[in-house]
């Protein structure tokens, strides 16, 4: 007897750039009864310790030709083919498959790889080497595949509708809101902030991320070099992401600037603890009095929300973050957390008015469970519910 399906039969597109969303996507799938298979590029490309010319030469014929056949036999079982989160640059090869076997497109963009580059490229922040390390760290940064892939796409999932809106005109591309799918980023973290302000006497700020611009952690160094001038009792750890090639030349670029700028004994740069193994939230919980956002003067800093922020604020961390007009989709800056302009001075201004205790009160609670409910894995399900229930009206 053959199979009657009632819902439709995915495959999912795409290389594993963002690991958690992909993995409560596809247990979203399965579990709701749909038809899932999977196209990872991912597995095309060849181990490091395995690499020589030869390997080299197959793993660049085989990225380009393999993932093709493979979703060209699966997408001709399937009804959709939904492109992973940051994988605009697989857009012509969905299309091309997709243009045979009449499958809808769903785009899930996730991060704008626009925001990310091109800006860069412009930015007088970032010097020649940077560009070229950031545009090797991705194989998604040519920004005509993300304005062909918002085009064409049956549906869009982003995280935040202001930033689609900002692409859209950055891009010169007109996106249908009826295929706009707002899925915000999730945190799943459970610890709960439980230091005392200041307990022991110091002012404990705590940063974390990569160091792209958008993150201004040059003004952050700044900023905390006018504190130490002020004589702030402070210490401040720099949670870098640290990886052998492009992120060691600028997590050691860092550590050198604050060697010589003499904050050794107030900063320290560290790889030690990473969410992915659980140790910095811990950390985070019982040594962080104040988190530090977003700081840069870039496209991305002023259209998104950052992961920080959502991570710091379901934890219950008070944090400071960069004023931006993107906030305002999801929160009252000035009720629901402290923002400041993206300067030195004004970071140290605010800086000081925290550690004195002369800032406007936040009600952190609050904001913790406004952000519980509003960047949850449940939202995020039940947004991609609400897209395969378009699916199966339109077809």
């Amino acid at each position: 007897m053959g199979v009657i399906r009632k819902k439709p039969s995915i495959v999912l597109f795409g290389g594993l750039w963002a690991p958690n969303r992909c993995e409560h996507l596809t247990e979203f799938l399965i579990a709701s009864g749909y038809y899932v298979s999977g196209v990872f590029t991912d597995f095309y490309v060849t181990r490091k310790h395995h690499r020589n010319i030869l390997t080299r030469a197959i793993n660049r014929l085989t990225f380009r030709v393999f993932p093709f056949i493979e979703l060209f036999f699966k997408a001709s079982f399937s009804d959709v083919i939904y492109i992973l989160p940051s994988n605009v640059g697989l857009i012509h090869q969905a299309l091309m498959v997709s243009r045979i076997f009449k499958n809808k497109i769903i785009l899930e963009l996730y991060d704008s790889m626009y925001t990310h580059y091109i800006e860069n490229k412009e930015s007088h922040s970032i010097n020649q080497l940077d560009i070229e390390i950031v545009k090797q760290d991705n194989v998604n940064l040519n920004p005509k595949n993300e304005k062909i892939a918002i085009k064409e796409a049956d549906y869009i999932v982003h995280i935040a509708r202001y930033e689609l809106d900002f692409l859209s005109r950055v891009l010169d591309v007109d996106i249908s809101k009826n295929k706009v799918f707002i899925a915000p980023i999730f945190c799943s973290l459970k610890t709960k902030h439980q230091r005392v302000f200041k307990s022991d006497g110091i002012f404990r700020i705590c940063w974390w991320g990569s160091f792209l611009p958008l993150h201004g952690l040059d003004y952050i160094l700044q900023a905390l070099q006018l504190l130490k001038k002020k004589n702030i009792k402070f210490e401040c750890d720099l949670f870098g992401a640290y990886s052998a090639g492009s992120r060691a030349y600028l997590f050691n670029k860092y550590k050198q600037k604050i060697e010589q700028e003499d904050l050794n004994s107030h900063v320290r740069l560290r790889r030690d603890l990473t969410f992915a193994d659980g140790k910095l939230p811990d950390y985070l919980r019982e040594n962080c009095d104040l988190a530090l956002g977003v700081f840069g003067e870039t496209l991305k800093a002023e259209s998104s929300i950052p992961n920080k922020l959502v991570e710091a604020l379901s934890m219950g961390i008070p944090i400071l973050t960069r004023s931006s007009p993107a906030l305002r989709e999801f929160f009252e800056p000035e009720i629901d957390l402290w923002t400041c302009q993206p300067s030195p001075d004004s970071i140290a201004e605010a800086l000081t008015q925290i550690f004195y205790q002369k800032s406007y009160a936040v009600d952190w609670n609050r904001t913790r469970e406004k952000v519980l409910e509003q960047f949850s894995i449940d939202n995020y399900k039940n947004v991609l519910e609400s897209i395969l229930k378009q699916v199966r009206l339109d077809f």
